[in-house]
């Protein structure tokens, strides 16, 4: 399957190529360098966010699945009287899970554009 997307992928690229610089010679080419050189850059200043947003999507993924937990074993925490601690638990884990959202997406002093 990754093979046949990937030919469909190379061969959708090289038609729209082909039409584009058939289109207009100028725009082609500023299209067709013009786009790796963007994403490069983007992908130069994404990496401080990328690096931010890791702990933010670790306490999520905690979070999610202290919740599968408890609602998979909704049942035998109300038979032993247990519901009160799971809750809190998973409180805890959300509120971590929150803060780290928080601390993410806060601008960071002395940054610009942060």
């Amino acid at each position: 399957m990754a093979l046949v997307v990937g030919v469909a992928a190379t061969t959708g690229l090289a038609v729209g190529a082909v039409v584009l610089l058939r289109v207009s010679v100028p725009l082609g080419l500023l299209v067709l360098l013009g786009t790796p050189l963007v994403l490069w850059l983007v992908h130069l200043l994404s990496k401080p966010l990328e690096r931010r947003s890791e702990t933010e999507q670790e306490r999520a993924a905690r979070a999610s699945g202290v919740a599968a937990d408890l609602v998979a074993g909704l049942r035998v925490l109300k038979g032993i009287g247990a519901e009160q601690a799971a809750v809190a638990r998973y409180r805890r884990v959300s509120r971590d899970s929150l803060t780290a959202t928080l601390r993410a997406a806060a601008p960071r002093p002395g940054r610009a554009g942060s």
